[in-house]
């Protein structure tokens, strides 16, 4: 006997592949990646840093 959102469960689970790629470190080109892509003039998040304080202090931070 088959149910369907079991299937679809089962469906959504990942394989290695896809957890070899989520445990891998964070590459510098990421992180420039997801700055680009944060616009000024926004509300910051949880951290309450807005994006211009990391991006203007990004070179300081990675080091």
């Amino acid at each position: 006997m088959s149910n369907k959102n079991i299937d679809k469960i089962h469906d959504n689970t990942s394989n290695s592949e896809t957890n070899d790629i989520l445990d891998s470190p964070i590459t510098e080109n990421e992180i420039q990646q997801a700055l680009s892509t944060q616009h000024n003039g926004k509300s910051s998040g949880p951290d309450q840093i807005p994006a211009e304080i990391i991006k203007a202090s990004y070179t300081f931070i990675r080091s």
